[in-house]
């Protein structure tokens, strides 16, 4: 086989692999589980989810939210109920009444997701986030597949759009700043986790200065997994002031972000970080422990594998201070600031891996 085609072999399998993850085993939402009605009432025992997409949004159809971005830049919000595998997606006005129809004073993890999903994967992340670290999910939905459209397609139109999608994810963090005092979050961690090809909004977001926020919105961001080539990182990075701390995972055999190497695409800094490290992140390693595991965060049977691993995705989003000074489980270096999670075999602690989903 020539390397040309070798090369495209390797493009097509990275490209299908990310775009139809939400097939891979942990979706478990579609629209025939998922109902537009705004004059529900929430039960007691309903899991609740704020939503904000930037797709189009036609509340006339059964399928209110298509594979497109509307170019007009609007945020359209829902508070969605979850109870016995079925999803009640409430509209609202505005983010203030979205986080009222929650009516739940917890923490809260505003989550963008990368390549390859469409509206009920992204409602299915949600809902097992929420249930995993038991918090209260904000979720940043934006269009990264289109069923008809090859995987390289899909992969450069996300990419294409990125920087559109960066100036409304910018505009919901101004809305964000202003209600935050509203929604009793002076009491709560807000946390912003962006996974994989998610981060590049995050890069666009800086670079482009589009970033209008001027508080330290939240206080921490989480870049994991991170599929954005990781030269420059540092110089980026450092600009960022909207948090008190910054962590960014990696895993060295991390499948996704490996095939996307053998595309020929930069190094992807959610696989190395290279040498030059940005001062204001905490950089930690799970390499030594994982597989070639992408989504390690959020599947349940790795998670249970690795409780340290989930312990301290536990900690991060409910502001308690990880203890990173057990030389048994973790090495540490430059100060303090690198950290590689080397057994994760050994805790002490009762790590409970969730509410099992659909109950």
């Amino acid at each position: 086989m020539s390397s040309l085609k070798k090369h495209f072999l390797v493009l097509f399998l990275f490209v299908t692999f990310i775009s139809n993850a939400q097939t891979s085993g942990f979706t478990f939402c579609d629209w025939d589980k998922i109902t537009l009605n705004p004059k529900y009432i929430p039960n007691e025992n309903d899991t609740a989810i704020v939503f904000i997409s930037v797709r189009n949004y036609f509340p006339d159809k059964p399928e209110f939210l298509d594979y497109e971005l509307d170019t007009a830049h609007a945020l359209h919000y829902f508070t969605i109920f979850f109870n016995k595998k079925k999803w009640i997606c409430v509209p609202k006005q505005n983010l203030e009444d979205a986080f009222a129809g929650a009516a739940i004073n917890r923490d809260i993890v505003v989550y963008g997701e990368g390549m390859g999903k469409v509206f009920p994967g992204n409602v299915d992340r949600a809902t097992r986030l929420t249930r995993t670290y038991n918090v209260l999910t904000v979720m940043f939905d934006w269009p990264t597949y289109h069923p008809d459209l090859s995987g390289g397609k899909n992969y450069k139109k996300a990419r294409s759009q990125s920087t559109e999608v960066a100036k409304s994810m910018c505009d919901f963090f101004t809305e964000l700043e202003k209600i935050k005092p509203k929604v009793k979050t002076d009491s709560s961690n807000l946390t912003l986790l962006l996974h994989s090809l998610g981060n590049r909004l995050l890069k666009e977001a800086v670079n482009n200065n589009f970033i209008a926020a001027k508080t330290k919105l939240f206080h921490h961001i989480v870049l994991n997994a991170p599929c954005v080539k990781k030269w420059g990182h540092k110089k980026w990075l450092e600009k960022l002031n909207i948090q008190y701390e910054i962590y960014l995972t990696r895993n060295n055999k991390d499948r996704t972000l490996n095939l996307a190497r053998l595309a020929g695409f930069a190094e992807q800094l959610g696989r190395h970080w290279g040498a030059a490290k940005a001062k204001n992140v905490v950089y930690l390693n799970f390499s030594p422990v994982l597989g070639k595991e992408h989504n390690y965060f959020l599947l349940r049977n790795v998670l249970a594998e690795h409780p340290d691993i989930k312990a301290i995705y536990s900690d991060i989003f409910h502001n308690r201070k990880i203890n990173f000074d057990d030389e048994k489980k973790f090495i540490k270096q430059n100060n303090g600031r690198v950290i590689t999670l080397v057994n994760p075999d050994i805790t002490d602690r009762d790590i409970n891996i969730g509410i099992s989903i659909g109950n």
